[in-house]
């Protein structure tokens, strides 16, 4: 339970937006669509086509319009978002499949749009996870509020005072529309921390927590409500001691903000006893290398290139090359590490891996893909070796699970260098080439691997996953994706045991990296680098320079001989929560309270911290 908090007013759920917020609960409901299946006469077929032209072109020129306007008023990364959605809206899938069905069903327009929408919202639930559907629901949504005749149907709602917006679902254009001044939070019954609603939440520092299951129907509106964006907690109708305790812990938050915006860009994160671990960023786009730079980054460790290829068609090389070298040139002289596209699994892509695989996750994806689409994939290589003159490129492969595929893709990068000479283009010099660690048979045959490659980079995220058999995405197992599992670390350890016995350098760059606690073993295990959200790397390096690179290779001696995650978890808590909770960092605080919550729910107390 959270400090000072009752428990017959608290909700808990999934944190996706770091912050605290106290206000009057504002209601926001989406709208109800009906669409009976109602047949027409041949006749009537031009005039339902045109109504559907005429909905979809207004569809578009709105979404547009909100793509702009988050532009202006957030940054050309979260407009994406609406180009996005102007890509599906654009899509054969709706475009084509929509007046085809009007004119061989003989149905009205909105019971066709009805039709296509529900059955990719149903196909992205089942094969990618909500957050993914709730993006056609909100293009739906818009078409049908248009076919009905009410342009007004996804008008934002109108906030009078600042507040926090409660909702079941929330979508992108109900949230982009309103007047963001005046939310003071977001809470929702649905949703998870890669949904567009959550990604608009963080860039405009609005407090949100999703999941919270019964928000909706336990709250009314113009309740007093207090929203914990760390821990993933709402308190309905506080008490003053409650609201107390929260206005303090937000007043200390801004400090802390304030303190690390200071000393980002000058403290080296350096241990103790002078162990130097780089910090790098995870970044979407390549203007998010700037902002990242500022946030003391000293490089990027994972560019994602899937941005350039969400949209109907795939982007030219002319493209994909002035976007890298955007991000290169903005880094430079610092390393920028490029993955190349990752699709299949959660990250389908139009015309790449829109298949109906019974699973995904562990079917037709990432190198599988781009293998097997060598034009495709050569297009990426040609656009990354041209754009490696302006600056320190390094070209990562992703979910690399045999020794054939890292070679097959090594082949097709040698052949495009080959080419891209005798057509005497000019093409960088020296490029480091890695592979990502994410599957057991990787770490199982790294030393192998480590042979053919410049440095490997361990995806914590999949690697869990496929270790322990569990979907990260799965509420039911939960509980059970365990970064601290021994299992994990055991495999940790071998991929840097070997890589190191090749000569080369091992970096995690996934949520692993990014946590407090999993840094003192991936430095004790070995980890040279540690890729993170670019939010994080102040407070890291904070931590990281209160330990010793020898108490770190020691803790981990100890976890490893113990023989679960929850042992493990509690030998951390005990060394380390006295520091962590003098260096006062929000996050911080909340990572330990929800240890201590996580002990008084099995009706025990926390181990009591070393001094």
């Amino acid at each position: 339970m959270a400090e000072g908090a009752r428990q017959d007013n608290l909700l808990r759920g999934l944190p996706v937006s770091m912050g605290y917020a106290v206000g009057r609960v504002r209601f926001v409901h989406r709208k109800s669509w009906s669409a009976t299946e109602r047949t027409i006469t041949e006749d009537r077929v031009p005039y339902e086509l045109a109504l559907f032209e005429k909905a979809h072109a207004r569809s578009l020129r709105e979404l547009e319009m909100l793509g702009s306007q988050i532009s202006r008023n957030v940054g050309s990364r979260d407009a994406r978002i609406f180009k996005t959605h102007v890509q599906i809206l654009q899509d054969p899938k709706i475009t084509e499949e929509v007046p085809n069905l009007v004119r061989t069903k003989l149905i009205t327009a909105e019971r066709a749009v009805y039709e296509v929408t529900h059955e990719l919202s149903l196909f992205f639930e089942r094969h990618v996870g909500g957050d993914k559907a709730r993006d056609i629901d909100d293009i739906a949504d818009r078409l049908m509020g248009h076919l009905n005749e009410e342009a007004g149907a996804l008008d934002a709602p109108v906030l009078d005072e600042p507040c926090i917006v409660v909702a079941h679902t929330l979508t992108p254009s109900l949230l982009a529309g309103a007047d963001t001044g005046k939310i003071l939070g977001i809470a929702t019954d649905t949703g998870g921390a890669t949904s567009h609603v959550a990604i608009l939440a963080r860039s405009l520092q609005i407090p949100a927590v999703a999941a919270l299951n019964r928000i909706s129907l336990d709250a009314k509106d113009g309740d007093l409500m207090i929203l914990d964006g760390f821990e993933g907690v709402a308190i309905v109708d506080p008490t003053e001691e409650e609201q107390a305790l929260y206005a303090e812990r937000g007043r200390r938050h801004r400090e802390r903000q304030r303190d690390l915006a200071k000393q980002s860009g000058a403290e080296r994160p350096v241990t103790l006893d002078g162990k130097y671990i780089p910090m790098l960023a995870n970044v979407e786009l390549p203007e998010e290398t700037s902002r990242a730079l500022e946030q003391g980054a000293e490089g990027v460790g994972l560019l994602r290139s899937e941005f350039l290829f969400f949209r109907a068609g795939a982007p030219t090389e002319e493209e994909q090359f002035q976007a890298y070298r955007e991000a290169l040139e903005s880094a430079y002289p610092r390393p920028v590490t490029i993955r190349t596209v990752d699709t299949g699994g959660d990250k389908l892509l139009k015309n790449l891996s829109l298949s109906d695989e019974p699973n995904p996750v562990m079917g037709w994806r990432s190198i599988r893909v781009c293998l097997d689409n060598p034009a495709m994939f050569k297009e990426q290589l040609r656009a990354l070796l041209r754009a490696g003159v302006y600056g320190r490129l390094k070209i990562m492969f992703p979910m690399v699970a045999s020794l054939d595929e890292l070679r097959g893709a090594k082949k097709m990068l040698d052949e495009v260098r080959l080419s891209l000479e005798d057509e005497g283009v000019r093409v960088a010099d020296s490029v480091e080439v890695g592979a990502m660690v994410e599957v057991p048979s990787a770490v199982l045959q790294m030393e192998d691997l480590a042979r053919e490659v410049d440095f490997v980079s361990i995806g914590t995220n999949d690697l869990i996953q496929f270790t322990l058999a569990v979907d990260r995405s799965n509420e039911k197992v939960k509980e059970l994706f365990q970064p601290h599992h021994p299992a994990v670390l055991r495999m940790i350890r071998m991929t840097c045991n070997a890589a190191h016995e090749a000569g080369i350098v091992v970096s995690v760059c996934g949520e692993m990296a990014s946590d407090v606690l999993s840094i003192v073993l991936l430095v004790g295990l070995g980890v040279d680098e540690l890729s993170m959200s670019p939010s994080r790397i102040a407070e890291n390096k904070s931590f990281l320079r209160t330990i010793s690179y020898a108490e770190a290779r020691e803790t981990v001696t100890e976890c490893l001989a113990l023989r679960s995650a929850r042992e493990i978890d509690e030998l951390l808590y005990r060394r380390f929560a006295k520091r962590i909770e003098a260096l006062g960092g929000t996050s911080y605080q909340a990572k330990l309270r929800k240890f201590r919550d996580a002990a008084a729910l099995r009706g025990e107390s926390a181990p009591e911290p070393e001094a």
